[in-house]
């Protein structure tokens, strides 16, 4: 059960993170553009959302008329989108200068070639830590698995932790597991230690993830800071 649910998240935070950058980065491009149509109406509307919703029992009605309920893309299909990431990453893009667009479009580049090939590379640092927030929020997202799915192949870690910390029975299973594998370790294995050790076990990918981001991590985070 837990190697199924560590597979699950990993797929969900590796799938869900780079298809969330890709959309919304996109998204934040187009609304920096000066000549966007209608440009005055997106924004509002988009920032609308950021405030308001329709509540649980309608976003679930929602999911299960999308034909999301009980599926791998309910982790992945809802979170395509993220207002708040998309104001830090528009925020930074607004920060590039323009007279590389227009040096690019004199060359003949298409809006995507110059979105690829010179907004992508320099948005680095940015991308990095929205990354960061996306795969931690992934990660450690239980709600949604607990919501949207019944089927036991689809639960995330943190519902499966959820139910070793609240269900002692299920403590006790993983337990008896240990005392299979490690006979002489029963008098050292208790529901506690097994609860530990699942917390202990749930934290460590994002403790391994977090070094190679932290340098980008921290140049994200100073966007819009006043220099000195």
């Amino acid at each position: 059960g837990i190697m199924i649910s560590f597979r699950v998240t990993i797929l969900k935070a590796i799938i869900g993170t780079i298809t969330s950058l890709a959309f919304t980065s996109l998204v934040s491009y187009g609304l920096t553009r000066p000549n966007l149509r209608f440009k005055k109406i997106y924004i509002p509307y988009i920032m609308f959302t950021m405030y308001f919703s329709g509540g649980l029992i309608p976003y679930f009605i929602l999911i299960r008329d999308l034909k999301l309920y009980n599926t791998f893309w309910v982790y992945i299909i809802p979170g395509l989108f993220n207002v708040w990431n998309m104001i830090i990453i528009q925020s930074y893009m607004r920060e590039l200068p323009e007279a590389l667009i227009e040096s690019a479009k004199i060359d003949g580049a298409g809006e995507y070639r110059i979105f690829l090939r010179i907004i992508i590379p320099l948005c680095k640092p940015v991308l990095a830590a929205v990354a960061l927030f996306t795969v931690v929020g992934h990660w450690n997202s239980y709600f949604d698995s607990m919501m949207y799915t019944n089927d036991v192949s689809l639960q995330t870690i943190q519902l499966y932790l959820k139910k070793v910390i609240t269900d002692p029975s299920v403590a006790a299973g993983l337990g008896k597991q240990a005392v299979s594998i490690v006979p002489e370790s029963a008098a050292k294995i208790t529901i506690q230690s097994v609860k530990m050790a699942a917390m202990a076990v749930t934290a460590l990918p994002m403790i391994v993830v977090y070094p190679f981001l932290q340098k980008y991590f921290v140049k994200g985070m100073t966007i819009g800071a006043v220099k000195g």
